[in-house]
């Protein structure tokens, strides 16, 4: 399931990278349906990987928050954050940032749920939000 593939790929990422990731899971998280699964597994794979490649960072923060009505994944590095005049670029025509991030939107999209980035020189932050119902 999402939990033990989301700890064995943050371990991974820990060691190769240099960088220091912590996950939090909630313990009382089951399996969820394959389709949300892969969609969050897939946000947390590009994530690290921009995070490895592009953030120029010393730690990262993965955080899965599950409520009655819907599943949250937050992402969130220490590192140089997005240049803003790219960021908005992204925000306003999903153009100028690269294949992942407008494919990360588009996951969360046919799932009906949010997706939003914050940035600034104090790091980075990826927030996906997707409604339970809709995975179900």
């Amino acid at each position: 399931g999402f939990s033990s593939a989301a700890k064995w790929y943050v371990e991974g990422v820990s060691k190769r990278s240099g960088i220091e990731v912590n996950l939090h899971i909630p313990r009382e998280m089951k399996r969820l349906p394959d389709a949300l699964e892969l969609v969050l597994f897939r946000i947390l794979q590009e994530c690290l990987t921009n995070i490895h490649r592009h953030a120029n960072c010393k730690s990262a923060l993965v955080q899965i928050d599950l409520g009655a009505d819907e599943i949250a994944l937050q992402i969130r590095d220490d590192g140089q954050g997005m240049p803003p005049e790219l960021l908005e670029r992204f925000k306003t025509s999903g153009a100028g940032i690269g294949v992942g991030l407008n494919s990360m939107r588009e996951r969360i999209s046919e799932l009906n749920g949010h997706f939003e980035i914050q940035s600034g020189k104090n790091g980075t932050l990826v927030r996906a939000a997707i409604p339970l119902a809709a995975a179900f």
